[in-house]
Formats: C-alpha cells, structure tokens, sequence
C-alpha cells in the first residue's frame, strides 16, 4: 500500500501530466479531443484520499495546516472546473489549475507543521469553516476567470488571435454570476464568524477579519456599480483579482508567515 509520500508523488506526476496533455491539445488541436473529466478523475481521486490521509487526524481532530487547507482549497476548484468546464468555458484554465494542484502536493512528500483543530460538537465552527472555504473557492474560480477575460480583452484590443477562447461577453456575465454567487457566501462567513466565533476580533484574529471585510466592500463595490450603471469587463476583472488578492491574505497571510517563514 501507497504511503503518502509516494502517493503523493503519484498525484504531482499524474497532474503534471494532464496539463501538459491539455495544453496540447489547446495549442494543436486535433480530431480526437480526450476529455478533462477522463484525464483528470484518476488525479482527483488519489488527491481526495491523500488528503483525507492528512486532514483527519487521530482522536477526532483536523489537521488545518497551511498546506492542507491549500490542497483542499485546489482540489475544490479542480474538481469544480473540470466537472463544469462546459458551461464555465474554463479549459485554458484547466492546464494551470491543475499545476497548483500539483505544486500543493509537494509538501505532503516531506513531514511538515501540522495545525490541529477540533470541530466535535462545535456546529457554529464547522459552519464558518465550511463557508469561508466555499466563499474562498468560489472568488478563487472568479479571479482565474477574470483573467481570461483579461486575456480575451487584450486580444481582441490588439486584434490578436482569438483560437480557443470563449466569447468575452460569455465569459463576463459568468464572471458576474461567480462574483454574485461568493459575494452571498462570503457575506454568510462573515456573519457566522461575528455570530458563532468569540475570537472573531480578538487577538491574532482581528487582521484577519478586517481584511475579509475589506475583499467584502471591494466585491460589493464591484456588484453594485455593475448593476447600477455597468462595468467595462476589464474593470470588473482587476478589481475581481485585487479583491481575490485581499481575501487570500487575509486567509493565508499570518498562517504563511508563522508556518513558513518562521519555520
């Protein structure tokens, strides 16, 4: 039986590997087309059962360490986009998703820092856990699609080759939709963490919150000028990404300095 370093190492080649097979047949396209969902299932199962490996720890505690909440977090967005990448014209982003995921994986070779965490008989927890992941995974998804939009507009403003890319007004109402959809759930995960969380503000805890809130007003700038008078769609997609950019600090800022950086 696989150990998790070997499995892990499974999981790093087998996702390198899809990449690289969708990116050729991007770049060259031919008759027979393999789809993601065939290539990629294999990653994605030995993924969810490496991190079920390291998630669950014994005596019925979490492991929350920051890259295992960063495997999860990718594995999510894998799993959603390549599982919708029809109806979200998300196969360019397929290639680089599935190379972060890779990249997660890395760590799970060695031991690292562990970060346990108990939610038996917390429910209030377990429900901003969950919604602040979700919220997360879906403003993640919503910044990669602002870059395609980002990318199609360049290419249209530059009269460049537009081979494999979704129309741009698809793909914007779907970058809209995504950011309507993770506004509602960043806007529940707030209110669960002030609601359930009596350290939601308090010490080593406060930077966090004032960040999320922070992501929370630069999103609802965003929907809100958008459906008062419009947005141009390169706009919409700077912002999507400044404010993903905000959201990840204050998720994984303090969690990166003291488990990575020192140590």
């Amino acid at each position: 039986m696989l150990q998790p370093p070997q499995l892990a190492i499974a999981v790093v080649v087998l996702y390198v590997a899809i990449a690289l097979i969708l990116w050729q047949q991007w770049v060259r396209p031919g008759k027979r087309q393999l789809a993601p969902m065939l290539l990629a299932a294999p990653a994605l199962l030995l993924h969810t059962g490496l991190l079920s490996w390291q998630l669950f720890a014994v005596g019925g505690l979490l492991d929350f360490s920051l890259p295992n909440v960063a495997s999860l977090v990718l594995l999510l967005v894998a799993a959603i986009l390549t599982l919708a990448h029809h109806s979200l014209k998300s196969l360019l982003l397929l290639p680089p998703v599935y190379l972060l995921c890779a990249a997660a994986n890395i760590p799970a070779m060695t031991e690292t820092a562990h970060y346990f965490t108990s939610i038996t008989g917390s429910t209030g927890l377990a429900i901003h856990i969950s919604l602040a992941v979700l919220s997360y995974c879906c403003m993640f998804i919503a910044a990669l699609m602002a870059v395609q939009v980002w990318l199609i507009d360049h290419r249209l403003k530059q009269h460049g080759p537009l081979h494999g890319l979704p129309p741009l007004m698809v793909v914007d109402r779907q970058l809209s939709l995504l950011l309507r959809v993770g506004f509602v759930l960043l806007s529940t995960s707030i209110l669960s963490g002030w609601y359930f969380l009596e350290s939601f503000f308090g010490h080593g805890q406060g930077h966090k919150a004032i960040l999320t809130i922070i992501a929370w007003f630069i999103y609802g700038h965003v929907l809100w000028i958008d459906w008062r008078s419009g947005m141009s769609s390169k706009r919409m997609a700077i912002l999507s990404i400044v404010s993903a950019s905000v959201l990840t600090l204050a998720y994984f800022g303090s969690r990166l300095v003291r488990e990575v950086v020192l140590g």
